[in-house]
């Protein structure tokens, strides 16, 4: 069994976030699987917060006296999907666009996401850090970032193994996306000038 050093672990980690940052636009996972290159837009809000306002301190990391709680979405007005996956990033992050949480394979038939609940039913991706867990916003003190909570309908479920490294599980949502919806929110408190 081969151990990995410390410095080429967070090479590793830094290698996949830099190859999820490239697969990731201003408006998403890059692509569509509709195949005609247009994706139907959809709605998505939370109870927590409004679309570009602050995010509840609650969610966000202990370091930031957060409890780290999976925030509370629901999505409307979707296209008809076989199934839905989730990405949450944070595109102001200091190394490039940081992808907290990738969850796929909700059924097609979910609306909804509980407030601090893994669904049952959802398969967790790696996120930028290396592990298949929800990381809650962290932002550096004294920084201010938007957090994007993006839900993409998808013509079929991802198999399982496309889901588990990001180099596999964006570009595998990405070919399956028919449609998206996004709520952004802030994080972290600015520092004063």
């Amino acid at each position: 069994m081969k151990k990995t050093s410390g410095r080429a672990a967070v090479l590793k980690v830094a290698a996949a976030s830099l190859v999820g940052a490239s697969l990731i636009s201003g408006c998403g996972v890059v692509g569509s699987g509709s195949g005609s290159g247009e994706l139907a837009e959809f709605t998505v809000s939370s109870p927590a917060f409004t679309d570009m306002k602050d995010i509840p301190e609650r969610y966000g990391c202990a370091e930031l006296d957060g409890q780290g709680k999976i925030l509370p979405l629901h999505w409307s007005g979707v296209p008809e999907a076989k199934a839905f996956a989730v990405v949450v990033d944070d595109p102001d992050a200091r190394g490039g666009t940081y992808i907290h949480w990738v969850l796929a394979n909700l059924d097609g038939t979910t609306a909804d996401l509980v407030e601090g609940v893994v669904p049952d039913r959802g398969v967790q991706g790696r996120n930028s850090a290396g592990s298949a867990s929800y990381l809650p916003p962290c932002p550096p003190k004294g920084e201010r970032h938007r957090i994007r909570f993006t839900v993409y309908a998808l013509s079929s479920p991802i198999p399982e193994d496309e889901v588990g490294e990001l180099k596999e599980s964006l570009p595998a949502i990405a070919e399956r996306t028919v449609g998206r919806g996004r709520i952004t929110g802030y994080f972290g408190q600015q520092s004063p000038s």
